[in-house]
Formats: C-alpha cells, structure tokens, sequence
C-alpha cells in the first residue's frame, strides 16, 4: 500500500514517522485531539446541548468546562511529508466548570443536625 498512497515502496518505521497523530500525549496532561469545528458565518455548525439535553449556544462553552463530542471522519490527507486523519465536531455536550464558588465544606453540627434522634 505504501506505494499506492505515497508513490513509492517505504518501510513501515517511515510510514509511522510520516504519521501526524491525532491525539497527542504529554505526561503532564490529559491526552488532547485537536479537531475541526466547522462553521460557517463564524458560527459553529453542529448541535450543542448541556448535560440536560437542552439546546445551548455556542458562547456557553467557557474555560475549564467539560465536553463530549461526537466526531467524523473526513478522511485521510497527504500533505508534503507526512499524512494523517482530518476530524471533524458533529455535536457537543456541554457540562459547565465546577468551580465552587462559595463554602463547599459540610460541618460537623450541620451533619449532627441532619442525623434523626
């Protein structure tokens, strides 16, 4: 296959050299895949809901938010010397950041309160 993709024979430690990989890895941090989001007009071109399946806009999304996206291939691309796989966001669900913003601690007195006698 090799030939048939790159037009000419290559070992196969060259093709994974050539291999652009899609998700990226760093000890440091969570695995990251970087993929296309379409849009049109700047506005993105897909479904985006919340956690409760209600649809949301796009300026919902803030840093430190979670997604779950579904994603489609588009294909394979060949560029220069190397090639991989193009992505691309067909929808999203948003979960907001979970930052607390005011006292998160339950104390004692308040559990010793909740407990039935």
């Amino acid at each position: 296959k090799s030939y048939k993709w790159f037009g000419k024979r290559l070992d196969k430690d060259i093709i994974e050299t050539l291999y652009n990989k899609q998700l990226k890895q760093n000890g440091n941090f969570a695995p990251t895949m970087r993929i296309k989001m379409p849009t049109k007009n700047g506005e993105f071109v897909g479904d985006i809901f919340d956690q409760n399946e209600n649809p949301i806009n796009m300026n919902v999304i803030t840093k430190g938010c979670s997604v779950q996206a579904i994603i489609q291939c588009l294909g394979i691309y060949f560029v220069a010397k190397e090639y991989g796989v193009s992505w691309k966001v067909v929808q999203l669900k948003v979960y907001p950041t979970t930052k607390l913003s005011e006292y998160g601690f339950i104390d004692e007195d308040e559990i010793d309160d909740a407990e039935p006698n």
